[in-house]
């Protein structure tokens, strides 16, 4: 049995390339770049683990082409027999436990979902307008228009009025789709890909629903599991560490780990955790190297 590792990265070659080095042979490599990124396919192709690697995409955040990546590498790991679970991670994650303590854990494991999720609408406002429904009922261009700067902000927020103004709302059939919410990150059984896959073959009118939506990656794949898979069958633990905590010295949400993290995240049970930066993350990453991973 062998687990796929699928990473969107978009900088920070020395992460990537250490996180990969995490790896054994039991994992199979997926790596999607941001077609904006520095990094090169040639950078990674033949680093040990490594089986593909897509540069295709413009990744905004908060648009389609982040979900397109996790479902093109989803087909293709499909292909394989031998992959029976599957991790989604980001290009600034890195592992916090033992390499054999993560795959023992999803080995005895390996019927249940793991991936973070809500019911929509949700009962307070952290998901946006009308319990996180706003993020479905407009249309957005997250793929076109680059919301982290200011002239992209000001055009979607005049997008979005306009909308209001002229009472444009899409009409969502909950029947049909019980639509969730919850964190991008999952650890999932490769029988729930492949049944994911096939409801999308059966039913593609599902992409138009979610291309134009607000930060899909939170939305898509919780609606599917919530729709493929029974309550049971879902853990809404994904086993992701993040601080959302602003911090007086970052203007960055989730905040860029340190040595100041380190008890949090040596008690966490997390297998992986979020953001790392080689350079201002280096002494808390070796301290989880030498204390945790005893790998180096």
């Amino acid at each position: 049995m062998k687990h796929a590792i699928i990473i969107i990265a978009d900088k920070d070659l020395p992460l990537l390339t250490k996180t990969i080095s995490y790896f054994d042979e039991r994992f199979l490599i997926y790596i999607a770049i941001d077609k904006k990124s520095k990094i090169e396919i040639e950078d990674l192709i033949n680093q040990p683990g490594v089986v593909s690697v897509r540069k295709k995409y413009y990744v905004n955040w908060g648009g389609w082409n982040m979900v397109q990546y996790s479902i093109d590498f989803i087909i293709e790991i499909l292909t394989n027999p031998e992959i029976k679970f599957a991790h989604l991670i980001s290009g600034s994650d890195y592992p916090l436990k033992n390499i054999d303590h993560l795959f023992d854990f999803f080995e005895e494991n390996k019927s249940k979902n793991f991936i973070s999720y809500q019911k929509l609408p949700v009962p307070w406002s952290e998901w946006g307008g009308n319990g996180g429904l706003d993020r479905l009922r407009y249309f957005y261009f997250m793929d076109t228009l680059n919301v982290r700067k200011k002239y992209g902000r000001y055009l979607n927020s005049g997008i979005i009025s306009i909308q209001k103004k002229l009472k444009i709302k899409r009409k969502l059939d909950v029947d049909k789709l019980p639509f969730c919410i919850g964190s991008q990150w999952w650890s999932l059984p490769t029988s729930t890909l492949r049944d994911i896959i096939s409801f999308l073959e059966k039913n593609p009118w599902v992409y138009s629903v979610f291309k134009k939506t607000y930060v899909p990656d939170e939305m898509f794949f919780q609606t599917l599991i919530h729709k493929t898979r029974t309550k049971d069958q879902i853990d809404s633990e994904n086993f992701r560490y993040f601080d959302w905590n602003i911090r007086d010295d970052q203007n960055t949400r989730p905040a860029i780990l340190n040595e100041s993290d380190w008890e949090k995240v040596k008690q966490t049970n997390a297998f992986f955790g979020r953001k790392f930066d080689s350079k201002k993350s280096k002494k808390l990453l070796d301290k989880i190297d030498t204390e945790i991973l005893r790998k180096f």
